[in-house]
């Protein structure tokens, strides 16, 4: 008896958790919306953000499970002498998912279709944060011609999975099953509540006050970190397309 009022307990707690996140998520849908726009590349809608004006237009790539919005401060300073542009990878962010791997080809491609849709003409001086690093590359070598230059910044290399110790290499693959913890704690509320005592996390917290509601609201968002745990997934299959 003991043990199956506990387990009545935490299916009625997970439930709960789940019916909250919900109510939460259609609130935030409500009363928080997005300072970019949403652009069909092929079956799915990615959301991006322009600003300023002039050439090259600058295309920031985020990192390992980020988002544009991460990049605010920054594309804010760039847009005070030309264009700039952040955008959110499928899955991630506020861009729909997207069906099959998150790799390599995928982002590169969606990314040329999302600039040419949302009429942003180049070239383009890529900027590749982290593991964004190989993902302009591999556009730089897919689309030569419309690449004005390039920035890595702290930018992977796609032989550091062969390269790292194996040690080191375990802890890189077990983040794909964080992340995935990740999003069973936001699809039952947990990452919510925890977010609402703590706040802003990390690289997070440097966002300016103006959008820190956008980037709590992205952060509670379960897509957000089903996509993340997708793209960790893939990673290998990026470093060997590069």
């Amino acid at each position: 008896m003991p043990i199956r009022r506990t387990a009545t307990t935490l299916i009625g707690l997970a439930a709960g958790g789940a019916a909250y996140q919900t109510w939460a998520s259609a609130q935030d849908r409500q009363n928080i919306p997005t300072s970019g726009h949403m652009v069909d590349v092929g079956g799915h809608a990615l959301h991006y953000l322009s600003m300023g004006e002039g050439s090259p237009t600058v295309v920031i790539e985020a990192g390992l499970g980020g988002a544009g919005l991460i990049y605010y401060g920054v594309q804010k300073r760039i847009a005070e002498f030309t264009r700039v542009v952040t955008y959110d990878r499928a899955g991630l962010g506020w861009s729909e998912p997207a069906p099959g791997r998150l790799d390599g080809e995928r982002v590169v491609s969606d990314l040329h279709t999302l600039l040419h849709r949302a009429a942003i003409p180049g070239p383009y001086v890529l900027v590749g944060h982290s593991w964004g690093g190989p993902y302009v590359r591999l556009f730089a070598q897919r689309y030569p011609e419309a690449v004005a230059g390039m920035a890595l910044i702290d930018a992977s290399h796609e032989e550091q999975f062969d390269r790292f110790p194996p040690s080191i290499a375990r802890q890189t693959d077990l983040m794909a099953w964080i992340f995935w913890s990740m999003a069973l704690g936001a699809r039952l509320g947990i990452l919510r509540r925890a977010s609402g005592v703590l706040g802003l996390l990390g690289v997070w917290r440097k966002v300016p006050a103006e959008i820190r509601p956008q980037a709590q609201a992205l952060l509670n968002r379960v897509q957000h970190w089903e996509g993340v745990s997708a793209e960790a997934r893939d990673w290998r299959y990026t470093a060997r397309q590069v």
